[in-house]
């Protein structure tokens, strides 16, 4: 558990997206439909190999925001 990050999403469910989480093998702890987030457990080799997919999450949550 001291190896791992846990984050919240807060995105609308979609297919694609749940599929391209899936397919790049990051620990998917499921939606929450509840809250509307995506459950992500990642650790430091997840955060180097998969920048560029957590940079997209990240971006699309935070324009989702606005």
């Amino acid at each position: 558990r001291k190896g791992t990050l846990n984050i919240e999403v807060k995105l609308p469910f979609s297919d694609d997206m749940q599929k391209s989480i899936v397919d790049s093998g990051l620990d998917d702890m499921g939606y929450d439909r509840q809250w509307g987030v995506y459950r992500l457990r990642l650790t430091k080799k997840d955060i180097t190999d998969k920048k560029e997919l957590l940079k997209d999450l990240l971006s699309k949550s935070y324009q989702n925001s606005r």
